[in-house]
């Protein structure tokens, strides 16, 4: 560990201090944060940008460590202590990340299994997946898409000369609604790895309530089949479309994906 670090870290790692705290999530990640750094400074010394860097980079330290032990955020910390890895990633984003998580705990979300998919990926890219899982509400230009859509965005974006016809007649669509604001619900999100360049979106309710399952069962009737007898998935992705934080105006064109289960749904 270079000086630069050391002598902070020997200052402030007092269990008694904020990021002396964070440390006891083990000093791996914030190691590592904190050398990014180092990259500004020239040939082993310090520039006045190098400086500006590490001295923001260590307060960004210092903040996450303030929020993350506050009573509130006492089921986010003990999620990282099982998955310390998961602070690289919170570190990179900072302390909107930590809004984020205790965003996702009130919708319902296991914290332990988002902080092990966020230990399980580099820090930009868990930063990156906390961003598109930073759900908003839709605003008029919104579409939700449900996972065959995205697959067929993804292959238009990596390789669009392994589309199919299907995947093509799908990407047709969406281009002639011509919105600026593709959603996922979380069940998408997982199912095509998260990498997705589209934000998510709020739901009312919580996911572990009487209200989201009652949908659900509603969703599972056979007189409604949706999904068929293994698409629990399929119902999860429906079931967030109808608690979405939305108005009515707003309504109808979130349908897109579930046409043929909204008469039924809203009787």
């Amino acid at each position: 560990m270079s000086d630069a670090i050391a002598i902070p870290f020997r200052v402030f790692s007092d269990a008694d201090t904020a990021v002396g705290k964070l440390l006891q999530f083990g000093k791996e990640g914030v190691t590592e944060f904190l050398k990014g750094g180092l990259s500004k400074f020239s040939g082993g010394l310090p520039t006045i940008d190098g400086l500006k860097d590490f001295a923001n980079r260590f307060k960004r330290v210092s903040d996450v460590a303030d929020l993350l032990f506050k009573p509130e955020n006492v089921s986010i910390a003990n999620a990282l202590m099982r998955f310390p890895e998961a602070v690289s990633a919170i570190l990179n984003l900072g302390s909107d990340a930590v809004q984020v998580l205790t965003q996702r705990l009130n919708m319902g979300d296991n914290l332990n299994l988002l902080a092990q998919r966020l230990a399980g990926v580099s820090s930009s890219e868990g930063a990156a997946i906390l961003t598109r899982i930073q759900a908003t509400p839709l605003q008029p230009q919104s579409l939700i898409v449900d996972t065959n859509v995205t697959i067929a965005l993804e292959t238009q974006r990596l390789n669009p000369n392994a589309l199919s016809p299907g995947n093509r007649a799908v990407i047709n669509r969406i281009n002639s609604i011509g919105s600026s604001d593709l959603r996922l619900t979380d069940t998408v999100s997982l199912e095509t790895g998260g990498n997705q360049p589209f934000r998510g979106i709020t739901i009312t309710v919580d996911r572990n309530g009487a209200e989201y399952s009652a949908v659900l069962q509603k969703l599972a009737n056979p007189a409604h089949s949706v999904g068929g007898t293994g698409g629990v998935a399929d119902r999860a992705i429906v079931a967030d479309v109808f608690l979405q934080e939305l108005n009515q105006a707003l309504f109808r064109n979130s349908l897109l994906l579930i046409e043929g289960y909204t008469t039924t749904l809203l009787e």
